[in-house]
């Protein structure tokens, strides 16, 4: 038996976790927290290592050995060591914002095989990918070097069958996020205090980000902030999930829509940002992980559809109304916030929570079975 076969037919010790880590953005952050609580949760022993901009930080805050992003010494070093290779969570396969980006995931996934690695990708969403070019150099790169794809929504599985990516188990998942817990009320509440918030306050939240688009829709937006003020008596809250992106158009809106808003403070921790999710009576956002913290929660959700992956895990999970960016009106946004408070019961909330969660547990349950070396790739 050569050295590649043992590895894949031993139980492994060390995992390799590779994403858009240390960047600042806690969707990122929270994807990572809740792939090493599955995996400690499975194995507590497991030597996990991640691969992030930020490796002192992302190794301090999580207990894990780091190496950088762009130390492909390193990198190499680490595969060689490990017995399991994650591609963990998030957009990571799309060349929409970066092909640079796309090569780089491709090439880490084809590099971990060529050391002898179980490689996973964990609630992956996949695409857009764009260009003949990319879409079969993407498919052969799939099709050779993985052995496992958990993917979040119907959209992505359906997009690797377009593209012939036939050779990995193909696994429909869930985003790996929905796997976390809220923080307490009591945290929830502290927060709110510390920053002259009622915690016992009525809330709508409001989750805006900059995107071609928005503006010739941003009306629409702005009447569904007064609707939840004028109409449901709910103070506009918004929620900046990455606040060096966010932060101006929320101002903006708060500018615009002439009525009491909030701006919360940067939330950096996910667990917090669900705590807050829970003291909202509704949630409006443009920004996934908004909605997928407010979907973890059983909370009211709107999501407005920007890129495919909104609309393709808001239909998959049924967790709430989801409308097109370019079909954006007031009319339309107003109806779909009806329509969700009007379900906003709690047998509801509880089946699908129980939902998302069952299905959002296939990531671990698959990573289990790499680690223990139960699935063999030649």
């Amino acid at each position: 038996m050569n050295a590649r076969r043992r590895k894949h037919n031993t139980p492994c010790r060390k995992v390799l976790i590779c994403g858009a880590y240390g960047a600042g953005n806690i969707g990122d952050e929270a994807i990572l927290s809740a792939i090493i609580g599955t995996l400690r949760g499975f194995d507590p022993t497991l030597s996990l290592c991640v691969v992030t901009r930020s490796p002192e930080k992302t190794g301090q805050r999580y207990g894990v050995e780091a190496v950088h992003t762009f130390d492909f010494v390193g990198i190499f070093a680490a595969m060689k060591n490990a017995g399991l290779y994650i591609n963990g969570g998030g957009s990571l396969i799309q060349n929409v914002t970066s092909r640079r980006s796309l090569f780089y995931y491709l090439g880490t996934l084809r590099l971990a095989k060529r050391c002898g690695c179980r490689v996973l990708m964990y609630g992956c969403g996949i695409g857009p990918i764009s260009g003949e070019g990319d879409i079969k150099k993407t498919a052969g790169i799939l099709n050779s070097c993985v052995d496992a794809i958990c993917v979040r929504d119907k959209n992505s599985a359906a997009l690797l069958n377009d593209m012939g990516v036939t050779k990995p188990e193909i696994i429909l998942a869930a985003d790996p996020v929905l796997s976390l817990s809220a923080c307490s009320d009591d945290e929830a509440a502290g927060f709110l205090l510390k920053n002259g918030i009622d915690p016992e306050g009525k809330y709508a939240c409001f989750c805006l980000r900059p995107w071609q688009g928005l503006n010739e829709h941003f009306d629409a937006v702005l009447s569904a902030i007064r609707y939840a003020h004028n109409e449901l008596g709910l103070t506009p809250v918004f929620m900046t999930l990455n606040r060096k992106a966010d932060f101006e158009t929320a101002q903006r809106a708060v500018a615009a829509a002439d009525v009491p808003c909030v701006i919360l403070p940067a939330v950096g921790d996910a667990a917090l940002c669900m705590g807050l999710m829970k003291k909202m009576r509704i949630v409006v956002s443009m920004r996934m992980h908004a909605v997928l913290f407010a979907a973890g929660c059983g909370v009211p959700t709107v999501g407005i559809s920007y890129d495919p992956k909104v609309a393709g895990f808001m239909e998959y999970t049924e967790c709430g109304e989801c409308i097109e960016l370019e079909n954006l009106t007031g009319d339309a946004l107003i109806l779909g916030m009806k329509r969700e408070l009007s379900r906003a019961d709690n047998s509801e909330r509880e089946r699908r929570m129980e939902k998302i969660k069952a299905v959002e547990a296939l990531n671990g349950q698959t990573a289990a079975r790499y680690i223990k070396g139960e699935r063999i790739t030649e």
